[in-house]
C-alpha cells in the first residue's frame, strides 16, 4: 500500500474518514470522532513509539508563574509515564 503523506492533522483525518488509510495521534485529538463512531483505536503499544515534544515561547522572556507551574505539570507527567513504561518492560 502506498504511503500517504500529509501537511496536517486535519488531512490526517480526512484521509482516514475518505479512504482505506490509517493514522497515528493522540486520541485525544479525535474523541468526537471515536465517540460518534467513526473512528476505533487500534491496540498497538511498542517500546519504540514515544512522542518527542518541545515548548516555544518569546526569546528574552521570563516564565510566568502559569508557565512555570506547567512544565512542572509536565515533568510530572513525563516521568509518571516512564515508571510505567519501566514496570511494564
Amino acid at each position: 500500500m502506498p504511503a500517504i503523506c500529509v501537511d496536517s492533522f486535519s488531512a490526517i483525518v480526512a484521509a482516514v474518514r475518505n479512504g482505506r488509510a490509517i493514522g497515528a495521534g493522540s486520541p485525544s485529538f479525535i474523541r468526537y470522532e471515536i465517540e460518534a463512531g467513526d473512528f476505533v483505536t487500534l491496540p498497538l503499544e511498542e517500546p519504540w513509539m514515544r512522542i518527542e515534544y518541545g515548548l516555544v515561547w518569546r526569546a528574552g522572556r521570563p516564565w510566568s508563574r502559569a508557565l512555570a507551574q506547567f512544565v512542572d505539570k509536565l515533568r510530572a507527567t513525563q516521568e509518571q509515564a516512564n515508571q510505567m513504561l519501566a514496570r511494564q518492560a
